[in-house]
């Protein structure tokens, strides 16, 4: 069974939130213009494609929530970009916040 299914039948059985989170999701769902600079281009597209058809089959369930991240949003396929309901861009902590994080990582 693969994960997309398996999500799918948890999430059919129970009625609480799944929430699955993809880090560094570009590295799945690279622009499909730039698979086609790649040795491989034609399994990077299928990638992408089989990914986008997973996530319309989970968006027809409401207790599946799917996060990304991503450092390099430039980098991720138009279509896939096109499916999320919200973007939100998270800067640099401050000079403050940084400094206490360094400290508190040294101490």
């Amino acid at each position: 069974m693969t994960l997309f299914a398996r999500i799918r039948q948890l999430a059919c059985v129970s009625q609480k939130l799944i929430c699955v989170l993809i880090d560094e999701v570009e590295s799945i769902a690279a622009t499909r213009e730039l698979a086609m600079q790649s040795n491989e281009p034609s399994d990077a597209i299928r990638v992408v494609n089989a990914l986008l058809t997973q996530l319309d089959l989970l968006q027809r369930i409401p207790n599946v929530f799917v996060l990304t991240t991503s450092n390099l949003t430039n980098a991720i396929d138009h279509a896939f970009l096109s499916r999320a309901d919200l973007k939100l861009s998270v800067g640099l902590p401050g000079y403050e916040a940084r400094k206490a994080m360094l400290h508190q990582g040294i101490m």
